[in-house]
């Protein structure tokens, strides 16, 4: 049996060329069930050689003993926030709306910087020592403190992550996202809900912030977080800016059937379809992922396809807050390119990737016929190849093959999970849960050796997360206070929406596995 060795302490320190010898390679456009041993080589920060030609091109490099290991590419987080990220465990059998009156940050007081930077470094180190070397965050950065936006960039770049950042926005009330709001919360709740902003102020702090704010391996996005609370002038900016810069955008999207059942009742012009309104104001782009897409139509699944936009998906979050599933059979069928996301940390409670390949797997069996056999390499085809793509990252990442950066994970496959070896990706997706992860390497260098960060002090991290979550105790009282208080009347909201029939214009639905 082959002994996985201990990786060489002076690795995470070597900038030069790396030859990886002997692993078994599992690429997603490649044999997925008995990969073959072979040898990588990494230059300047890219994959340029594989199997023999790696050998011989590479008798001068490092060499890294990769026996008994599987490699795959590192994974992409294509929907995350990292905002409440100190916040994992509180929740259970909550609603999204009771839950996120607790979790979104905009319901407490003003946090300090050392904050923000800490809880992203979190973020950053679960990522990493599962696997997952590029992510898509949608976070939230209250009145869009510039030093706030530094902080978040900075730790993904400290820990050596690549980061596609986009601050979420909205400019109208948040009643305006809650349907029956004026029958069921009383004056002063909706108050809590918050105001209305001029979205122009907003412009001018989110551009200060793509200008201002640049560290290597942090890119910006734009995140308008709801259709369903941004008014039709901040989406058509949206629009507008991402076509003059070629900035995506990342917006959640029938995420709850309270707004599929909004869209209904406050889009007649739009056939009471949030997706025919993005279409109209030229939102709907190949630049746009949607995040969620659960309350949705066969035919509003197939406009999204038409017009280019993505799916970031994130089954593990939709079950936790009781919203059911995406359709992701029927996305696919339609040739919408779909990624995988871990989403909030207070919400799926882990940033780990391979719950999601399982969940992910396991509710495409469902939708699919008997006997298909294609969940398990379509779980990890969303987590590579298709995460990439969303966030404009094809033919970089998300692949092992010559050209690709080398972002690789490392799992060792000498564990009982693995043995025998008779399908690699059935067995990733079924059976790895995270702890098989022994190295990660992002961009050429081992960020992650023996299953511990080297980038960041995990002891001293540790330390200040237990120092400031203390500190957060009594506005965290403060916020849950505040947010029991409205319990009563978001239950009423849910009756109402329960209540009401989701039987639409048969133009708009068509087929849907709803």
């Amino acid at each position: 049996m082959i002994e996985v060795p201990a990786a060489d302490p002076d690795i995470c320190k070597y900038h030069g060329p790396i030859l990886i010898a002997g692993a078994l390679v599992l690429d997603p456009e490649g044999e997925l069930h008995r990969p073959l041993a072979q040898d990588i080589l990494i230059e300047d920060k890219v994959i340029v050689a594989l199997g023999d030609e790696a050998r011989s091109r590479g008798q001068a490099a490092k060499t890294f003993d990769a026996r008994g290991l599987i490699v795959t590419p590192g994974f992409v987080n294509a929907h995350c926030h990292s905002h409440d990220t100190l916040l994992r465990g509180l929740f259970e059998q909550m609603t999204l709306e009771t839950w996120g009156a607790v979790a979104f940050p905009f319901h407490w007081p003003p946090r300090p910087t050392e904050e923000i930077a800490v809880r992203t470094r979190a973020h950053a180190v679960e990522c990493l020592v599962n696997g997952i070397t590029t992510i898509q965050d949608m976070v939230t950065i209250v009145d869009f403190e510039q030093d706030h936006a530094a902080a978040v960039a900075g730790a993904y770049s400290e820990a050596g992550i690549e980061a596609v950042i986009a601050p979420q926005y909205s400019d109208l009330a948040g009643r305006a996202g809650v349907p029956f709001a004026d029958d069921c919360f009383a004056a002063e709740e909706i108050r809590c809900l918050g105001d209305r902003s001029d979205f122009r102020p907003i412009v001018e702090k989110l551009t200060s912030i793509f200008t201002g704010v640049s560290v290597p391996g942090v890119s910006w996005a734009l995140g308008p977080v709801q259709p369903q609370i941004c008014s039709e002038d901040f989406l058509q900016w949206t629009a507008g800016y991402s076509a003059e810069t070629g900035m995506r955008l990342y917006m959640h999207l029938y995420e709850t059937r309270a707004e599929a059942v909004l869209a209904r009742r406050s889009l007649p012009e739009d056939m009471g379809s949030a997706v025919r309104r993005l279409v109209r104001l030229g939102v709907a782009t190949p630049r746009l992922t949607i995040a969620h897409g659960v309350w949705i139509g066969g035919r509003e699944i197939d406009e999204l396809a038409q017009h280019g936009v993505g799916l970031a998906t994130n089954p593990v979050t939709n079950l936790k807050l009781m919203n059911g599933f995406a359709p992701i059979r029927r996305y696919h069928d339609a040739g919408v390119v779909t990624g995988l996301g871990c989403d909030n940390s207070s919400a799926s409670d882990a940033q780990n990737i391979f719950q999601a390949m399982k969940t992910f797997a396991l509710l495409w069996a469902m939708q699919s016929p008997s006997n298909d056999q294609t969940a398990a390499a379509a779980a990890f085809r969303a987590a590579t190849v298709g995460g990439a793509k969303l966030l404009g990252l094809e033919g970089k990442v998300g692949r092992i093959a010559p050209g690709y950066r080398a972002n690789l994970t490392f799992i060792d496959a000498t564990g009982p999970a693995w043995r025998p070896l008779n399908s690699a990706v059935r067995q990733l997706v079924y059976g790895e849960t995270g702890r098989g992860v022994t190295h990660v390497m992002a961009a050429g260098r081992f960020v992650v050796t023996d299953g511990k960060c080297r980038t960041v002090d995990e002891a001293s991290l540790c330390r200040d997360i237990d120092r400031i979550r203390e500190a957060m105790e009594t506005d965290l009282a403060g916020v849950i206070g505040r947010a029991a208080m409205l319990t009563k009347s978001y239950a009423a909201v849910a009756a109402r929406v329960a209540a009401e029939p989701l039987e639409f214009d048969a133009r708009l639905l068509g087929p849907t596995s709803h």
